[in-house]
């Protein structure tokens, strides 16, 4: 648990703020937002039900969330999965990109070839296809064509797994099993095997929280966090906000799911849209004081201003 000494010292580093009391009344508030709302199907339940449909097995199901997150990129999600999800007559043309063993009996190009045309990959989308052949991959030749068996080898532990999944910013590609997922990807696949009740992995409800510009705009605007400097994304979601919310679900006994499903709903339906209805109708308009915008002179940075 994240000291008051470990605060400061990330406070001074990153040159901000952290406000832990507004960050329990923001949370507080997305829940029951989201608790009362009428039911609204996220992007990867529709993308769920259309792998169930098409007579995917959990083995098969599991290696297509797995496979498919590292395509979450730059994109609205929702975007992204309905086009996966709305043509079940071409399912059957491209379902062997999910099964590791066609992969590699068919080769990189081809199934490179095949994911431009299905996918339709876009932005960074288009460098993330260069991870799937080298994914199914190691997942033919070490597991067995089965994610399952990388989550045992790691003791089926949500944490664990996690670590050893991720790409950090400074981390070598070849250091790493997979590639082309980050921390806020690779615990967007554990959130969604916990999600989908896929596979038994301890600290499922206590852990995997992605962390995503989503959810950085909300904690900025409502000044959770108030920085006083230009700051990278990553230290902001990563090195910030991530062991601000884990910290705030295992003192609350919240789901990290739920807490990121609400927080998530609300930055990418609300604070993206920016009109009248939105404002007159998100839970935290109130506390909105601040605005989470790329930096003028570095635009790899990102700088608060204050909201007219």
């Amino acid at each position: 648990m994240e000291s008051d000494f470990e605060k400061e010292k990330r406070e001074e580093k990153y040159d901000c703020t952290i406000d832990e009391d507004r960050a329990l009344l923001v949370i507080s508030t997305a829940l029951r937002q989201r608790e009362n709302a009428e039911e609204i199907e996220l992007p990867e339940e529709h993308y769920y039900k259309f792998l169930c449909e098409q007579g995917l097995d959990e083995r098969q199901r599991l290696n297509a969330l797995f496979l498919t997150s590292t395509m979450i990129l730059q994109s609205r999600t929702g975007v992204f999965l309905d086009r996966l999800s709305n043509n079940p007559d071409n399912f059957s043309e491209y379902a062997w990109i999910f099964e590791p063993s066609e992969v590699v009996q068919r080769g990189e190009k081809e199934t490179k070839e095949t994911c431009k045309k299905y996918l339709v990959p876009m932005g960074r989308q288009q460098n993330a296809l260069e991870g799937w052949y080298h994914n199914c991959e190691v997942l033919h030749d070490k597991y067995d064509d089965d994610i399952r068996n990388f989550f045992q080898k790691h003791d089926n532990d949500a944490e664990k797994i996690w670590k050893a999944l991720y790409v950090g910013p400074r981390v070598k590609t070849w250091q790493k099993e997979f590639r082309r997922l980050g921390p806020k990807l690779s615990a967007l696949f554990l959130q969604w095997v916990g999600k989908f009740d896929l596979y038994p992995l301890e600290n499922i409800d206590t852990f995997g929280l992605p962390v995503d510009i989503q959810i950085a705009r909300i904690a900025v605007q409502t000044g959770i966090v108030n920085l006083n400097s230009e700051i990278d994304i990553h230290h902001l979601t990563f090195n910030i906000l991530l062991p601000l919310i884990t910290k705030l679900c295992k003192e609350m006994e919240w789901r990290c799911r739920d807490v990121s499903e609400a927080l998530w709903l609300l930055g990418s339906e609300g604070c993206s849209k920016r009109t009248e209805e939105i404002e007159e109708t998100c839970p935290l308009r109130k506390h909105c004081t601040q605005e989470l915008v790329p930096s003028k002179t570095r635009p790899r940075k990102l700088v608060s201003e204050t909201r007219i």
